[in-house]
């Protein structure tokens, strides 16, 4: 058997395909998430913020727990401020790469209140 290729598409193949496998049509979404991801695991985030931490014992959930959900809606609405102010593009999404993160910080603290695991 010829292998080319890279091993992952390899392995893609060898899956059978789920008939209602919608995963191609959302790989865009996927490309930006990931790069909300690395900035956070790799770049700004890691930089100023990670201190070797897990992510949910990261200052952004801890501050969160303390001073509550608005603490992160406060963050997303200043970057979104920060957007309208800046002409360059790579800034521009990189703010918007922070926003995500910020909204995924949010949804572990809702999934953490729903799980009862912290004073609502």
């Amino acid at each position: 058997m010829k292998t080319t290729g890279s091993i992952s598409g390899i392995l893609k193949n060898l899956k059978p395909a789920h008939p209602n496998d919608d995963s191609e049509k959302y790989a865009a979404l996927k490309r930006v998430l990931d790069q909300a991801f690395e900035r956070a695991s790799k770049g700004k985030g890691a930089e100023h913020h990670s201190f070797g931490e897990q992510f949910e014992n990261q200052f952004i959930l801890r501050g969160a727990r303390r001073f509550g959900l608005g603490a992160l809606q406060f963050q997303i609405a200043k970057k979104n401020e920060q957007i309208c102010k800046t002409q360059d593009p790579q800034a521009k999404i990189n703010e918007f790469l922070d926003i995500i993160n910020y909204a995924a910080a949010a949804v572990i603290l809702l999934e953490e209140r729903a799980r009862q695991t912290i004073p609502k």
